[in-house]
């Protein structure tokens, strides 16, 4: 075991993180010991938390990621001091993003992830469907009440970098993944990995999903399988995507 791995364990032990004895979760199941990470309390302890992170992430990944995702809602202040700390370590400047782990309470504040939206359409995946097919998957004229009553009642998660909102995805309690997109300045730095995880996470069985052209190597890499490929008439218009299932 590496020095920093021990060290790490002798640190939470001292700051009561984790603690040992005869507990009980909430699921009922009985364990050894238990980590209450509320414990964290101090400058100084989560300025050492993010070098323990930093050097953990270096040992495994070196430099070859794009951006820290902290989950919400812990996961935010560990994202910030370990990207502090990677850059004092390693002298790399590391973006760093949460998520809000659900959509917002206003039918209003809606608009920002339809207009997310529709310019993914309309640039991400204009290279596999054609302006026409494009203005009629995404019109630009949405139900935002209609959204906003699916997102509440989804298991939905929003990643948001500097106050702007950069990808979002949601999945019902049957397992359906219904909506994934990451803004177009944002792709390929781990977004959608990261939205997606949480979204599986949150559910336990089959996910079943409908994705498009654009999206299915995605889900592929995922462990997703085609079902079919199914043509979807919008307008008198037909898009092609898949019925793909991930099988756990």
């Amino acid at each position: 075991m590496e020095s920093y791995k021990k060290e790490f364990i002798e640190f939470m032990v001292d700051c009561q993180v984790l603690r040992f004895g005869d507990f009980v979760t909430k699921s009922g199941r009985k364990t050894p010991f238990f980590i209450n990470t509320g414990f964290y309390r101090t400058g100084e302890q989560l300025r050492k938390l993010g070098q323990y992170y930093a050097k953990a992430i270096h040992s495994t990944y070196g430099d070859d990621f794009d951006v820290l995702f902290g989950p919400a809602y812990k996961g935010i202040p560990l994202g910030v001091v370990t990207a502090i700390a990677y850059s004092e370590l390693y002298g790399k400047e590391v973006r760093y993003c949460s998520d809000r782990k659900e959509a917002k309470d206003q039918p209003s504040d809606c608009k920002e992830l339809t207009e997310l939206f529709y310019n993914t359409v309309h640039n991400v995946n204009a290279k596999d469907y054609t302006k026409e097919q494009l203005n009629v998957w995404a019109t630009g004229q949405v139900d935002l009440e209609k959204w906003n009553d699916s997102l509440q009642k989804h298991f939905s998660v929003v990643a948001v970098d500097n106050e702007i909102i950069v990808g979002f995805g949601d999945i019902d309690k049957t397992g359906y993944l219904d909506r994934l997109f990451v803004h177009t300045d944002y792709q390929s730095k781990g977004i959608a990995t990261a939205i997606c995880n949480q979204l599986e996470q949150a559910i336990k069985g089959d996910i079943t999903t409908h994705a498009s052209i654009t999206a299915k190597s995605f889900f592929e890499k995922r462990g997703y399988k085609i079902a079919k490929e199914q043509q979807v008439e919008r307008q008198g218009i037909f898009l092609t995507n898949y019925v793909m299932i991930k099988e756990r």
